[in-house]
């Protein structure tokens, strides 16, 4: 159950995510998301020390924390071209991909194992506080890249404000993404 709610807002939310990341102030988004991912750790730190999580709650706060993750790990990939200059966007983009594989594949499971043999709190407070201190930083990324564009290229109306998300829009745009990648009559 824990598993199929880790996977579950890929599923359901991740074109969509694409397409709201496209319309939004990615960092600033960013950084709130990583604020909340924070917030909900500590909370089931709580959970855990006070031996009050069930497996449903567990399942509701990894698809909760899941969730902000789609938004963040799109974004995040979106954002580069506005970080650095497109003479050095392959290298932005190996460096973030390279890292995240690291962190996710590598340094973190063997990490969490250590914390958790120490303290069973241990990996969800590094967890809290590395998300909170994220949250932080992103916010000095947005406070940079404010009044610039951080918007997608193809907003029609040339704007540095985040144009409005409407669901029908979204859905268009969403729908737009699914047919894209299949050659064929449309």
């Amino acid at each position: 159950m824990v598993a199929a709610a880790a996977g579950l807002p890929w599923l359901l939310f991740g074109l969509v995510a694409g397409v709201i990341v496209d319309r939004i102030e990615r960092a600033r988004a960013m950084a709130l998301l990583q604020v909340a991912r924070g917030a909900l750790t500590v909370v089931l730190v709580v959970g855990v020390t006070t031996g009050r999580l069930s497996i449903a709650l567990l399942a509701a706060f990894v698809f909760l924390l899941g969730s902000c993750e789609v938004v963040v790990d799109v974004a995040s990939h979106a954002i580069l071209p506005a970080l650095v200059g497109r003479d050095r966007l392959q290298w932005a983009n190996s460096r973030l991909i390279t890292a995240e594989v690291v962190t996710f594949e590598f340094v973190g499971p063997a990490l969490g194992g250590v914390l958790f043999a120490v303290s069973v709190a241990g990996p969800f407070l590094l967890d809290a506080a590395s998300f909170l201190v994220s949250g932080v930083m992103l916010l000095s990324v947005a406070r940079r890249l404010h009044g610039t564009r951080t918007v997608a290229r193809s907003d029609p109306r040339g704007s540095s404000v985040p144009t409005r998300c409407s669901i029908r829009k979204t859905r268009s745009s969403a729908s737009t993404g699914t047919r894209e990648p299949w050659p064929g009559p449309r």
